[in-house]
């Protein structure tokens, strides 16, 4: 019972990681244009994001496939972790330091914060689950 409850939080943290990157995996995938015109940003290739949606959806999948057994997947939860809190740090870099006029703030601060919250919860869940390994 300890450890399914102990492990609860690196389950959640993993679920919210897949529905997001799924998320974003269809939008950059599928529909690029209308995103980059959301935005506020100027008008570019598109051919240059598209490919970023498929290696997004190709993360979730593999989410998908450790959430089954996070606890022993600690390289996954770390590479995640990573991810997530780098892409967090450079949104905040843009909002900080690159914003420009025209740009719609929420587009920015928003997948930011949604970032750094999601590797936040991983790095706890992580933690979590490696109390269990050491008990055990």
């Amino acid at each position: 019972m300890t450890e399914k409850k102990n492990s609860m939080l690196l389950k959640v943290a993993l679920a919210i990681f897949a529905i997001a990157y799924t998320t974003y995996g269809i939008i950059l995938l599928f529909f690029t244009n209308s995103y980059i015109e959301s935005t506020g940003s100027e008008i570019i290739n598109p051919n240059w994001i598209r490919w970023a949606g498929g290696v997004l959806l190709a993360l979730a999948y593999g989410t998908l496939r450790v959430f089954r057994n996070p606890v022993h997947q600690d390289t996954y939860v770390i590479v995640a972790a990573l991810a997530t809190l780098f892409t967090g740090l450079a949104l905040a870099y843009e909002l900080i330091f690159e914003m420009e006029a025209g740009y719609i703030v929420w587009m920015t601060v928003l997948p930011c914060a949604g970032a750094l919250v999601i590797s936040a919860l991983l790095w706890i869940g992580r933690q979590q689950a490696k109390d269990i390994l050491k008990q055990g």
